[in-house]
């Protein structure tokens, strides 16, 4: 969990071309660690969207980072309810989630992101391994339960 909005999140909602209320939008970041899930909504300022649009979209080593402080943004509030208006920012082959496949995770991989819905957690793009060692099984006695299953009779 970091407790400032990264830079890159900055860069990435200036790159989105839209007309940004900066007193309405915000940017919501969420983390998961072991067993835990944590939520931290920020409101970009001004001189964010000023710095990100001198970034040229990217960022790079020799970004300006020494501009980029906690001025650029600040946190709001965040209330959770049933409902969420705005959207999704996901991945175009939809993979978000490398927890089941880290070693396909690189902090300097590029991607492209897409508006949709985030697959579930367990969606099967999230986990191939699981279902190509289950397919390249060969001995059908492995599909069997180990043991028989209990038969309760109810009196």
């Amino acid at each position: 969990e970091k407790k400032y909005l990264p830079p890159e999140d900055v860069v990435v909602a200036d790159s989105l071309n839209m007309q940004w209320d900066l007193s309405l939008h915000t940017v919501i970041n969420c983390a998961f660690t072991q067993g835990s899930c944590y939520l931290n909504s920020y409101r970009i300022t001004e001189n964010g969207m000023k710095w990100a649009k001198g970034t040229g979209g990217t960022i790079t080593p020799a970004t300006d980072m020494k501009q980029y402080n906690t001025q650029c943004y600040r946190r709001s509030q965040l209330l959770l309810s049933k409902k969420f208006l705005g959207f999704f920012l996901v991945p175009e082959d939809g993979v978000w989630n490398y927890n089941m496949m880290g070693v396909r995770w690189s902090s300097t991989m590029e991607y492209k992101l897409t508006v949709g819905r985030p697959l579930e957690f367990f969606a099967p793009k999230h986990r191939p391994m699981h279902f190509i060692s289950f397919a390249e099984s060969k001995d059908e006695a492995s599909y069997e339960p180990e043991r028989a299953d209990t038969q309760y009779v109810w009196t």
